[in-house]
């Protein structure tokens, strides 16, 4: 006999597809994707994996069973990743149904589960603090006992508990926004806002600009804090083109009254690993009547400078450090050759600057890139 509760109107259509086979009375379950969606978050986290324990409080005896948890109380995405579940010895023929704020664990086997007693433990990975019981709603959606039709075994409740958690490293592309990671939409292509290492690539193109403007003396660094536990807060970006080409300081577009885009890009063996946006107007103020100066944290920019001149006078520099952690070095060592573009566009005529450093590169390991 098969025993159907429901608790409230939101129990899952997705039937759990309970029948014979043959004649041997096997019982078989249809299984589902064990695949949780996620979608995008805001919010950098370091991501941990917990076990979340469901267990029958009650005493009965068990052939089928089937519950849905919704993720009460937590946005959109909350949980991600292959979320794996174990069941006592002895069962099979698992669903582990997924959705992004949804799932389904069932089992129906000639075996019996008798309770009280601990049902499923369902791995998750989440961002920031651990769950707690209160986030689950559990639905009972299918029970059978064990000798149908005989009378039916009680109607099997449930508890939850959180077991342990770990903490696990960032992983780019699976939609949640983890320690060392500026954003997070999902996937790695390019030329999206978000690039491939998880960093925000703003109005940058996904290859460089032609015809820039170039310097007799360039640098960039890249500083990325690999020490355990990862974090953004201490890594560092510089560029600095000085000696360029001829500059009238109207090129620069006027970054305080006007509405120019001020990106810095850098592209790596061709492809887009970094860009950082800084919009004009606030931060920015004239220096005398040669340039601009912006200060601030723009995406994790804190300091432009524009200085204008004939050829050989002229300079860009850019600074990126940020005490809030919201700019990320692009993951070293890098490929190489490697391009550092300075872009200027109001949407009519695009101005830019460019320094393409020849390797091999002055240090080039895990934690710094250095060329001069």
């Amino acid at each position: 006999m098969l025993k159907v509760h429901q608790r409230n109107s939101q129990v899952r259509s997705r039937a759990f597809d309970i029948r014979r086979v043959g004649k041997t009375g096997t019982v078989m379950a249809g299984l589902g994707a064990a695949l949780l969606l996620c979608g995008s978050s805001t919010a950098m986290a370091a991501s941990q994996a917990c076990d979340v324990i469901f267990s029958v409080s009650n005493a009965t005896d068990l052939r089928a069973f089937q519950f849905t948890v919704d993720y009460a109380g937590l946005a959109a995405g909350a949980f991600v990743g292959n979320s794996a579940c174990t069941l006592p010895a002895g069962l099979s023929d698992v669903l582990n149904d997924q959705d992004a704020q949804s799932m389904s664990v069932g089992w129906a086997s000639t075996d019996t589960f008798s309770g009280p007693g601990a049902f499923a433990t369902c791995t998750f990975t989440t961002p920031g603090a651990a769950p707690v019981p209160g986030n689950f709603g559990v639905t009972v959606d299918d029970a059978s006992g064990v000798n149908p039709p005989a009378p039916a075994d009680p109607m099997p409740t449930t508890a939850v508990t959180i077991g342990a958690c770990a903490p696990v490293a960032s992983d780019c592309g699976n939609g949640i926004v983890e320690t060392a990671e500026e954003c997070d939409d999902a996937n790695t292509v390019l030329g999206d806002g978000c690039g491939s290492h998880c960093n925000l690539t703003g109005s940058c193109a996904g290859t460089p600009a032609a015809g820039c403007r170039h310097g007799e003396k360039s640098k960039l660094l890249l500083k990325d804090d690999i020490k355990t536990p990862a974090s953004n807060i201490k890594d560092q970006g510089q560029y600095q083109l000085k000696k360029g080409d001829a500059t009238d300081v109207v090129d620069f577009k006027d970054p305080v009254g006007g509405s120019a885009t001020y990106s810095w890009c850098v592209y790596d063996n061709g492809q887009l690993i970094l860009g950082k946006d800084v919009a004009a107007g606030t931060g920015w103020t004239a220096k005398g009547t040669t340039g601009f100066l912006f200060k601030g944290d723009a995406a994790g920019v804190s300091q432009i400078l524009m200085k204008s001149g004939a050829a050989g006078k002229s300079q860009i520099q850019v600074k990126a450090k940020s005490k809030l952690g919201t700019f990320a070095s692009p993951t070293l060592p890098l490929a190489e050759p490697v391009t550092a573009q300075f872009v200027i566009d109001d949407g009519v005529t695009p101005v830019c600057f460019e320094t393409a450093f020849v390797p091999p590169a002055t240090k080039n390991t895990t934690s710094q890139y250095n060329a001069k």
